[in-house]
């Protein structure tokens, strides 16, 4: 079967989406025990490559 990399949003952290419409976050956090079980049990691995700790750099 597959390994297969995943990211939960763009960090682990407080960013939560476009403001106003929707949190990003607690979608994400929603679904993913339910995507990630489905693919395990059809057999394929893993890998959380989710960042633990980014800079968000603002431009002008």
């Amino acid at each position: 079967m597959a390994i297969i990399s995943y990211g939960l949003g763009h960090k682990a952290g407080d960013y939560v989406g476009t403001s106003g419409y929707l949190n990003e976050q607690k979608v994400i956090r929603e679904y993913e025990p339910v995507c990630i079980a489905e693919l395990e049990h059809h057999g394929h691995t893993l890998i959380n490559c989710t960042p633990s700790n980014i800079i968000t750099i603002h431009m002008k």
